[in-house]
């Protein structure tokens, strides 16, 4: 059952994602792209045999990283494609109460 509201929450994140910040098909955003379906599955692989939480964080300050750097990588070729120099920015995280994390956006160019 779990399973089934992660993929659900997987792919309402990815249809989000995709609304928010549509990305070129191009070859580098295809290997990260794969790039982080191997980080979820190997998460995955390695949180069935573990019940220590902090190998738990460890696998999510992980995939926090990874999503920070897809996300950099958005706004880069988002603001490339506009024509204007892309913002500093930074990913923010809270609430990893029960493997649940939001993240957003911080603009540190205003």
């Amino acid at each position: 059952m779990d399973g089934t509201r992660n993929e659900r929450a997987c792919a309402r994140a990815q249809h989000l994602l995709a609304q928010i910040a549509p990305l070129l098909d191009d070859a580098e955003v295809q290997r990260l792209r794969e790039l982080s379906m191997d980080y979820i599955r190997e998460a995955e692989r390695i949180e069935e045999g573990v019940t220590t939480v902090e190998s738990s964080e460890q696998i999510t300050t992980r995939l926090d990283a990874v999503a920070r750097d897809f996300f950099a990588r958005a706004l880069r070729e988002m603001n490339q494609q506009k024509g204007r120099r892309p913002p500093r920015s930074k990913v923010a995280v809270n609430g990893h109460r029960k493997g649940r994390a939001r993240a957003w956006l911080v603009d540190e160019a205003s």
